[in-house]
């Protein structure tokens, strides 16, 4: 098969498991206490992940519209796991933290994301050789995609 059927087969195989993946991660789950759904609970990971950053910031990681960042940070610091700090030299500048509240969610969040990868790589039956190409593709295609017009 050429290159081309390759990549439209491929693209036609990651919509589908995209729409499994929105079915399967469709429900919220309770961590600490605090009830998020999967959109929720990476948007906090991105914040662990670059505590600090700037909104603007998480909107570009995020690949989401301003507004949709904006509604998205706003429901993490109503659940307390977000706060926004400003700066002592440049009040203008708005920088997104984690709470101590959202540190240990985010925790969680991550046990229970290693215990699923651990049950689909069983599953799976790939090898980590396999799974490393695998990604090693799908790095290759988000790059093109995300510096795409």
């Amino acid at each position: 098969m050429t290159a081309e059927k390759e990549i439209a087969h491929l693209i036609n195989q990651l919509y589908t498991v995209e729409t499994l993946m929105k079915v399967f991660h469709r429900d919220p789950h309770s961590y600490c206490g605090v009830t998020l759904y999967d959109c929720e609970a990476h948007t906090l990971e991105k914040i662990a992940e670059n505590e600090g950053l700037s909104q603007a910031q998480l909107t570009r990681m995020t690949f989401r519209t301003k507004g949709a960042t904006s509604v998205m940070v706003d429901k993490l610091i109503q659940k307390g796991l977000v706060y926004r700090d400003r700066p002592e030299k440049d009040r203008r500048q708005c920088l997104l933290r984690l709470t101590e509240k959202g540190r240990e969610v985010d925790r969680q969040h991550q046990e229970r994301d290693l215990r699923h990868a651990r049950l689909v790589a069983e599953q799976a039956g790939l090898t980590g050789e396999e799974l490393a190409q695998a990604n090693q593709v799908l790095d290759r295609l988000g790059e093109v995609y995300s510096t795409s017009g």
